[in-house]
């Protein structure tokens, strides 16, 4: 079942066009990563399918329902959530407080809420214990956690995931994308990651767009990308 389509996509930034024309499926389950070399539009594609852009040209469909016109607060009650690049935390705002506000949307019952929580916590065990903390006191890596648990507080059916390790330490990369893994395991989210970190993205996703220019200008299995040294240099600047 195709669960996201992007029909002649056009975005940008007021006269600025970043994406002529994006066209692209993802299926209900599939894991794909996003890559390409910076500048080559993989931030504005995951806004704009969240809806924090709107579109020039084109459609989206998500769950077969076009949502091209549909907010972005819209958007995450049908389903998409996103982990913007920088996190974009508010930072006197508690633990807590956040996967309060990622709940929202939904607008579950107590009970249920408190159930969301306990299952992000222990997908997260780090940040059970700073609950009460701001924001701003976290860690670098501790703040992408909590990024990706607010957005799963939402209960997506398609997380889009925008740079989740840049700035973090090579241990905790690995704990985060260990826990991507654990979700993907469980089943029953589809997830696009965009990445600066090839090696650590083709560990994960099962498909590979590449993009150049605001385009996708060719898609493979993770497998063939990984042994293909000359699609890696070419789209992204190292062998």
């Amino acid at each position: 079942m195709t669960l996201l389509e992007l029909h002649n996509m056009r975005a940008g930034y007021g006269p600025v066009v970043v994406l002529p024309r994006i066209d692209m499926t993802v299926e209900a389950g599939e894991v794909v990563g996003i890559l390409g070399a910076n500048g080559a539009g993989k931030s504005t594609l995951m806004r704009a399918i969240a809806g924090l852009i709107p579109l020039q040209q084109g459609r989206i469909v998500f769950a077969d329902v076009d949502v091209t016109q549909a907010s972005a607060s819209q958007r995450v009650r049908s389903g998409i959530a996103l982990v913007p690049e920088g996190r974009m935390l508010f930072p006197p705002l508690t633990v807590r407080d956040h996967l309060l506000l990622g709940s929202n949307p939904k607008r579950p019952s107590h009970a249920n809420r408190d159930q969301w929580i306990a299952s992000v916590l222990e997908l997260f065990p780090m940040l059970r214990e700073r609950l009460d903390d701001a924001a701003a006191l976290l860690s670098g890596g501790q703040q992408q956690m909590l990024a990706i648990a607010r957005a799963l507080m939402s209960r997506p059916k398609l997380l889009l995931l925008d740079e989740p390790s840049m700035g973090l330490a090579p241990k905790i990369r690995r704990d985060i994308y260990a826990a991507l893994r654990h979700l993907i395991e469980i089943g029953g989210l589809t997830i696009v990651v965009v990445e600066q970190d090839a090696s650590l993205a083709l560990r994960l996703v099962k498909r590979v767009l590449l993009m150049q220019g605001g385009r996708i200008v060719g898609q493979d299995s993770a497998t063939a990308f990984r042994s293909n040294e000359k699609l890696q240099d070419v789209y992204l600047g190292h062998a």
